[in-house]
């Protein structure tokens, strides 16, 4: 019998949630979607911790050219957070998306 390789799951991050901190906001939490799954909660801290893993991968859309873009760990004002950088005109996708709220997760499923 050959090893099997296990997949990383692949989660498009939609929509943020966010808290407000010193002239700016930090995310908090995401809504993804995984496949034909429909829309589901993360919170920063898991999504940081499945990165670490190399568990799952997780990625915005580039608007204009529809390139993935992958989510990484950061850093900001000493809080753990995550982001997406991008070479395009919005250099973080992430900060860019629109807030998670009950029509969200109406309209994406």
């Amino acid at each position: 019998m050959g090893q099997g390789r296990v997949t990383m799951a692949e989660y498009k991050v939609v929509c943020v949630e966010r808290k407000p901190a010193a002239g700016h906001h930090h995310v908090i939490g995401v809504g993804v979607i995984r496949g034909r799954r429909p829309l589901e909660h993360m919170s920063v801290k898991d999504v940081r911790r499945a990165i670490k893993a190399k568990v799952d991968r997780f990625y915005t859309v580039e608007a204009g050219t529809g390139r993935k873009v992958a989510v990484t760990r950061t850093k900001c004002c000493g809080e753990k957070t995550i982001r997406s950088l991008t070479d395009g005109p919005v250099p973080d996708n992430l900060a860019a998306l629109s807030s998670c709220n009950r029509l969200t997760w109406y309209m994406v499923k």
